[in-house]
């Protein structure tokens, strides 16, 4: 199922995400390898569409230093592996907490199924790599997703990334901010949470580039980020934000031109209790933005 509908603009018109665009991630199917060397995640799950996963009380501030799955992205052609040193590539994806806790500002009014609770420290994000071999520090890394980090009305968008150069895989980097905050007249009108965030990126070709220590020369890069939150009913929190992302790729030390998906799920800051999370990821993949098969308008990769 498409992550969300997107709602007409008055005067008629506009789409919707459709079920060909956008892949469901199931983090119990046999596709996904799954990597967790701190024992982060339990009682692992997936029905409806929704993944669920107990969360310990270690604390792993890097994100993809958690319970990580990842599969590799193939030809939807002919199953061969990807090459994204061969061609631009254009990646979609979206986090939710359907489940998630929820406060108006003044913290009156809470709600939800707690799963995760405010202010539990707990995180989902997904990406693309293309060094797995090295979780929990992969040289080449982008991604975005959800964090309940304060205790208050709103989730934060989380971001991961390596852009130092130092061997042998530089260094993970992260950046978190607030999303709308909940007030009693938001909850009014049907919103309750801005529990679910969308983002893209893209890798291109940037034969301009110098090497520098683990910088590969001419390696392909991705300059930009693009996000923005949504209300549970849907609704876009406002206009797409822009975050200097700067990662290139192709500095992996295992060599390889294959491209992988990622999810991670974990806490930020240890806590004395175990918490639940549910979630749901969507990603698309595509080539350049021209006409092609999907209903987007967009190319499959091949």
């Amino acid at each position: 199922m498409p992550p969300f509908t997107y709602r007409a603009p008055a005067g008629g018109g506009g789409g919707s995400a459709t079920d060909d665009d956008w892949e469901t991630v199931d983090i119990t199917s046999a596709d996904w390898t799954k990597t967790d060397p701190d024992g982060t995640a339990t009682a692992i799950s997936h029905t409806g569409g929704v993944n669920s996963a107990t969360i310990d009380t270690t604390g792993n501030a890097n994100y993809v230093d958690a319970c990580v799955w990842y599969k590799e992205l193939t030809s939807a052609v002919d199953g061969s592996s990807l090459d994204y040193t061969d061609k631009p590539v254009h990646f979609r994806g979206v986090i939710t907490f359907p489940n998630t806790g929820y406060a108006t500002s003044d913290g009156s009014t809470t709600g939800g199924n707690n799963n995760p609770p405010p202010g539990s420290r707990t995180y989902v994000l997904m990406g693309l790599t293309s060094d797995p071999a090295n979780f929990p520090t992969p040289a080449d890394i982008a991604g975005a997703g959800l964090e309940s980090w304060t205790s208050t009305s709103r989730l934060y968008r989380a971001l991961v990334r390596n852009t130092a150069t130092g061997s042998p895989s530089g260094v993970i980097n992260t950046n978190r901010t607030g999303l709308q905050n909940i007030t009693e007249a938001l909850v009014a009108s049907g919103r309750k949470a801005t529990n679910r965030v969308e983002f893209e990126f893209s890798i291109l070709p940037q034969e301009n580039l110098t090497a520098n220590g683990i910088d590969v020369a001419g390696s392909p890069k991705t300059d930009k980020l693009h996000w923005r939150g949504r209300y549970d009913n849907g609704d876009a929190w406002g206009g797409m934000q822009t975050f200097a992302l700067g990662q290139r790729f192709g500095r992996s030390t295992n060599g390889t031109t294959k491209l992988y998906v990622w999810v991670c799920v974990g806490r930020t800051a240890g806590s004395g209790s175990s918490r639940q999370v549910d979630w749901t990821a969507h990603y698309s993949l595509t080539g350049p933005l021209t006409s092609g098969t999907n209903p987007s308008g967009e190319t499959p990769l091949s």
